[in-house]
């Protein structure tokens, strides 16, 4: 059987889609994966688990850790120096693993993955799939952008990213953003999640609730998201609950100035099945990503949505926007729209019919992430 070296910032026991493409995998390969300690999204090492360089097996999976700065949710400093430690960190255990073809999933620091020197020499088949657009979503976590950071971080990308024999996009905004800033080609595989597109369509017209499920921190945009909410109360009683799960670096900020103003509750980390139960009572689910080349980015979030065949109002444009007008996903109000325009967008929206195709369907995408390893 090949061996397949698997790199990830995450992995489980943190929930990310990176578990289960390895489930997947490892009915073709004997995989190892090289990742952090688990600390998403809190920044705080899981319990049961030390901040070391460690090694185990689960379920016939060897799992490589390294250590990292913790607390990174809260001190820039420590995820500033975790981007420059992790380089090292990856390739120090990916020099003392063999393996015949190596899969990365990037989210986080593309930089992890820039001292794999010499993949595409090699006759091991290379596999990246991107998540995140660095540099620019580092500037967006408050790295310091200057002109010579620029200039080389730039660089460091266009040279992490040819170092691969394949580069997977996961949308067609970063497959465009890719192809004419770096010159490097990629193939689009959208993420997929754990559940499957339902068959039904709730009928929302009698709920007035809004709701909000995912991550807190400074790139969601969550301060424009409320605004919108309170905006839109003002004008009708279409939209008079607003329901926030989730937690992150800015939770704690936005409870405290919003819970129980006008209709706004913050429920917290709760379980996938409570928020499952709740996106079936809400109207139309909502979330937005700062403005910046961060709104390339599908958020992960939003697949759970469109597969549970939520409504979405959208904040913003970039990728997601363009995906939710291709497919009839939602609404999306532009920065600066007319708030009682948008009602009139509602209106037209729901006078419809709301029905959605199986974009993200996880069996299709895995068999994509299959055919991009063979040789």
């Amino acid at each position: 059987m090949k061996h397949l070296l698997v790199i990830s910032e995450v992995y489980s026991p943190e929930d990310f889609r990176i578990n289960d493409v390895v489930s997947h995998l490892s009915k073709k390969f004997a995989i190892t994966v090289i990742t952090r300690v688990p600390s998403y999204p809190k920044g705080k090492i899981f319990p049961g688990y030390v901040n070391t360089f460690n090694s185990c097996i689960d379920n016939g999976v060897t799992i490589k850790r390294y250590p990292i700065l913790l607390n990174y949710n809260t001190k820039k400093i420590n995820k500033i120096l975790n981007v420059i430690w992790q380089p090292f960190a990856v390739a120090f255990l990916v020099l003392t693993t063999k393996f015949d073809k190596v899969f990365v999933f990037q989210t986080g620091s593309i930089y992890s993955y820039s001292l794999l020197l010499g993949l595409r020499l090699k006759k091991n088949k290379s596999v990246l799939w991107s998540q995140d657009l660095w540099p620019e979503v580092g500037y967006e976590s408050g790295l310091p952008k200057t002109r010579f950071i620029d200039f080389f971080l730039s660089f460091l990308t266009k040279f992490t990213l040819k170092n691969f024999n394949k580069v997977l996009s996961q949308n067609f905004e970063f497959k465009r953003y890719y192809s004419s800033k770096y010159n490097v080609e990629s193939d689009v595989v959208y993420n997929f999640n754990n559940i499957e597109k339902k068959s039904l369509y709730v009928k929302r017209e009698y709920s007035n609730t809004l709701l909000y499920a995912g991550n807190m921190g400074v790139l969601q945009n969550l301060d424009q998201i409320i605004a919108f909410f309170i905006r839109i109360k003002s004008v009708t009683n279409l939209l008079s609950e607003f329901k926030i799960y989730g937690e992150g670096s800015c939770y704690r900020k936005f409870k405290e100035k919003y819970n129980g103003f006008s209709g706004i509750t913050f429920h917290g980390r709760v379980s996938q099945e409570i928020i499952t139960n709740e996106l079936e009572k809400c109207r139309y689910a909502i979330f937005s990503l700062i403005q910046g080349p961060i709104r390339k980015t599908i958020p992960s979030r939003f697949q759970h949505l469109y597969n549970c065949n939520v409504p979405v109002i959208f904040i913003g444009n970039g990728a997601t926007k363009d995906f939710i007008e291709k497919f009839n996903a939602g609404l999306v109000f532009d920065d600066g729209d007319d708030i009682l325009n948008f009602l009139n967008k509602i209106k037209a929206f729901e006078s419809k019919t709301f029905t959605t195709n199986d974009v993200f369907n996880k069996k299709k995408i895995l068999k994509q992430i299959s055919n991009s390893l063979k040789n």
